[in-house]
């Protein structure tokens, strides 16, 4: 009923301003398109991610407890009768988080790789640049509107502890601080569920790193 009821939208809006209606090209469904995780295990995956975009593409991720796993996400865009929309501008597609939004370094949203392809496919493969860190999980969105499919379980953690958009000795700062008090997510830079050495690595690595 919701997809009937865009596709008369379209329809009254191409009759009122003189544009023919197989101008209106197909209206994806959100309850038939979806977004799926290469990984099929239990979630969540957690990726590295860093302000200048150096932290590994969405195959580097790793489970909760440290286990390699891929968390490329694939999209399918369908219309209201099941069909493939190809070529959809990857523009009117982002992911964004389920409740409060993803700071990105230089855009409101994390894009696909492309416009979709013959079978109505596109994907995230590239790491984002964002400031800070972000527990998940995240939601697809088509044209402004969250995908009725299962939300996709995956965090991001970054070097850039506090979220300014640089690493530098600030975030050393907080590291220290939660290394010595317990358990914090956001210091988890190598996910394995511990606050340890094998976290000061990433956060090394990403000394310096930047928005651009």
């Amino acid at each position: 009923m919701r997809s009937f009821k865009m596709v008369l939208f379209f329809l009254m809006y191409c009759l009122l301003h003189g544009i023919p209606a197989q101008a209106v090209g197909p209206v994806p469904d959100p309850f038939l398109s979806v977004a799926t995780m290469a990984h099929q295990g239990p979630g969540p995956l957690i990726l590295l991610t860093t302000p200048d975009g150096t932290g590994g593409d969405l195959s580097t991720a790793l489970t909760a407890s440290g286990i390699p796993a891929d968390a490329t996400i694939t999209l399918v865009i369908l219309d209201s009768v099941g069909m493939p929309i190809p070529n959809f501008p990857w523009q009117d597609i982002w992911i964004q988080k389920s409740t409060n939004p993803i700071t990105f370094c230089n855009s409101n949203y994390w894009h696909p790789e492309s416009h979709t392809d013959i079978n109505g496919m596109t994907r995230w493969i590239l790491g984002p640049t964002v400031k800070g860190f972000h527990e998940g999980p995240i939601r697809v969105f088509v044209n402004g509107e969250a995908l009725f499919s299962p939300s996709v379980d995956l965090s991001l953690v970054n070097p850039d502890i506090n979220g300014d958009g640089v690493v530098n000795l600030s975030d050393v700062a907080l590291f220290a601080a939660d290394l010595h008090s317990g358990y914090q997510f956001r210091s988890d830079l190598h996910p394995d569920g511990v606050i340890n050495l094998s976290d000061v690595i990433p956060l090394a690595s990403g000394m310096g790193s930047r928005c651009n």
